[in-house]
């Protein structure tokens, strides 16, 4: 959330910086006393005039706005670390050791508007403190499903906010949340603004996958968009290989096997593999996560299958028929 005062606050930041003097910086564009006056909440900067000044520092705007981006980030380091650890469902440690440190403080971080509001009222639901009607009333004053399904753009705290509400809203928000992922995904009506473009891309297929996976009940029509969804999923893990998201794919899948009682080994060979590459090995007999011993037993399996390991990453997977 960055205001004007803001926005002069890092120009002036930016002029010390490169040492130059308040009149240089300011001769024929405006009066040293328009230029005091801006640094002060009640002035508001035009446009016109900011650009005049960046380019009299001779610094593009672009990466101005990289500099105040990083540099509210810096300053609001805690509020992402918060939803961190909420999005990693760290809800007990985010509760005692972060949540204290951003509590009814203003909000700046690129999180601010949708993100964080949805993490505390989640964290707040899963330690029983509010119920989860009232989670979700919350939630749905901040997200604003409709508003942002009928948009033609999406920014990072809409995806961010969005990855969180989709693990407490109704099969109806679902539909409409998997439906938005898979237009952002297949077609080119939606422009994505973020700054950290695999990372984004990620939690999208983490918000497809999740709302399209864990409905009460899963129509044909899910069944086709999950099998049109791993295929773009996989093909950008191969790449990016990305262990933690790696982790979260295969959570789902797990889930949605055991659910629908698919007889799918492959999945559970993954979901294992996954759990030793993030946590380490000796979390797969740790207590806690609840894995089968049958399952472990097929991990093993596929492990001592030299063939196996020799094909490559997902085959088998992208056989739609198994899901």
């Amino acid at each position: 959330m960055i205001d004007n005062n803001d926005v002069m606050r890092f120009v002036e930041k930016l002029r010390i910086e490169k040492k130059i003097s308040i009149h240089d910086l300011t001769e024929g564009i405006i009066s040293r006393r328009s230029y005091s006056r801006f640094l002060s909440p009640s002035a508001e900067l035009q446009v016109d005039t900011l650009f005049k000044l960046l380019e009299r520092m001779k610094l593009p705007v672009f990466e101005f706005g990289a500099y105040v981006g990083n540099s509210i980030l810096i300053e609001n380091i805690y509020e992402m670390y918060f939803y961190e650890y909420i999005f990693n469902e760290l809800y007990e440690t985010a509760y005692n050791e972060i949540y204290p440190l951003i509590k009814d403080k203003e909000l700046k971080s690129p999180l601010a508007i949708k993100s964080i509001p949805i993490a505390i009222k989640l964290m707040e639901y899963k330690l029983n403190k509010i119920t989860k009607a009232e989670a979700l009333s919350a939630m749905k004053n901040v997200i604003e499903l409709n508003t942002m399904i009928n948009s033609k753009i999406i920014c990072f705290d809409d995806i961010q906010a969005l990855s969180l509400y989709t693990l407490v809203c109704n099969d109806e928000a679902k539909e409409l949340i998997s439906d938005h992922m898979l237009k952002i995904l297949f077609t080119s009506k939606i422009k994505v603004f973020t700054n950290s473009v695999e990372y984004t891309n990620s939690v999208i297929h983490r918000i497809a996958l999740t709302t399209l996976t864990t409905k009460e009940y899963t129509t044909d029509k899910d069944r086709k968009n999950i099998q049109k969804l791993l295929t773009v999923i996989f093909e950008y893990q191969i790449k990016a290989k990305t262990a933690f998201h790696d982790f979260i794919i295969f959570n789902n899948l797990y889930k949605y096997v055991k659910k629908h009682k698919i007889d799918n080994k492959l999945v559970i060979f993954h979901y294992l593999a996954s759990i030793a590459s993030t946590f380490g090995s000796a979390y797969l007999e740790s207590n806690k996560i609840k894995i089968d011993q049958s399952d472990i037993e097929i991990y093993l399996s596929f492990l001592e299958d030299d063939t196996f390991l020799k094909k490559p990453t997902y085959e088998g997977l992208m056989d739609y028929e198994i899901l």
